[in-house]
């Protein structure tokens, strides 16, 4: 029992999903039969007349994609429809030799016809039709039918074959558009990705100059200066500096953050700067100022057995 509801419920749910493509794909035929009965203008001038529409990648992508649908749907329409010219024509041929045949003759008369002119129309064996003139008249009205049939799909294949030509206009307008919009975008990321080439191209030779002249000069003092705490800490701000530019350029970091990054560096470098103007002989290794507080003396612990009291043998006797 299970199994046959969900085996309903999977039917039910694929005629559902079936219905709603078939409604989908009528919406769409629908949408593009008007464009079988008229030409439509090229929409990309009306659409985008204001230069800062121009400029709204958003509008123009959004265009794009509409005008896309479009033109697949205007050419799955198409195939409904054929250029049915040369059929026409013969047929308006055929038409005319037809009429000419019974003209100013009587209904009743009997015509000799050559075939080819109504083969598609009333089948006979023989190279010669012997048909009266009523008959041919049906013949005609029939044709006449026939190519009014034909002369629509004429003129629905050609509204839409010029319709699909105004969208794949409006396409090429809103690409070159997309092009122009984003060549500024392509610029500046060139320019960044030449800038990032060359700020590493510059930390690298900056470093590898550093360590060349530590290796070269490795019996000299100035080896020993770039290898102190000032050579390493001018290292390390120039690489840090140089990086924190190519953040912003990169728009990794803005406006603020580089002001405040800078600034803090900047202090940093001055401060160090005047405490080492202010103070040009003190101890760079200075030791602590021992502290202004004294110690406490303790108590001195009274003696459980103390001496008796003396007198004193520099004093005179008060006594005597």
């Amino acid at each position: 029992m299970i199994k046959h509801l969900i085996a309903l419920a999977i039917i039910a749910f694929l005629n559902c999903s079936i219905a709603a493509q078939n409604m989908q794909s009528s919406g769409k035929s629908a949408e593009t039969e008007s464009y079988t009965t008229q030409i439509f203008a090229s929409a990309f001038e009306a659409e985008f007349k204001e230069k800062e529409d121009l400029k709204d990648f958003k509008k123009l992508r959004v265009f794009y994609r509409e005008r896309t649908d479009l033109l697949y749907a205007l050419k799955d329409q198409m195939r409904n429809y054929a250029d049915y010219s040369y059929e026409a024509t013969s047929m308006q041929t055929n038409l005319n030799a037809l009429q000419e045949e019974i003209k100013d003759k009587k209904p009743t008369e009997i015509i000799e016809l050559d075939a080819s002119l109504v083969d598609r129309f009333y089948y006979v064996d023989r190279n010669q039709s012997s048909l009266t003139v009523k008959q041919i008249k049906v013949i005609i009205s029939s044709m006449e039918q026939k190519k009014a049939s034909l002369v629509k799909q004429i003129e629905a294949y050609k509204n839409l074959k010029a319709n699909i030509n105004n969208v794949k206009d409006d396409l090429d307008k809103c690409e070159s558009q997309i092009d122009a919009t984003l060549a500024p975008e392509y610029q500046q990321q060139e320019f960044r990705i030449w800038i990032s080439v060359c700020f590493t191209a510059l930390i690298a030779i900056l470093l590898v100059t550093f360590f060349l002249i530590v290796y070269i000069k490795s019996d000299n003092t100035l080896s020993k200066d770039l290898l102190s705490s000032n050579g390493l800490q001018f290292i390390t701000l120039f690489v840090l500096i140089i990086a924190i530019i190519l953040f912003g350029i990169l728009n990794i970091l803005h406006g603020t953050e580089l002001a405040t990054i800078l600034s803090g560096i900047s202090g940093y470098i001055l401060g160090k700067g005047i405490s080492a103007n202010t103070n040009p002989n003190a101890n760079p290794n200075p030791i602590p100022n021992p502290s202004t507080t004294p110690t406490p003396v303790p108590n001195p612990i009274p003696d459980p057995n103390p001496a008796p009291n003396l007198p004193n043998p520099n004093l005179p006797d008060l006594k005597g």
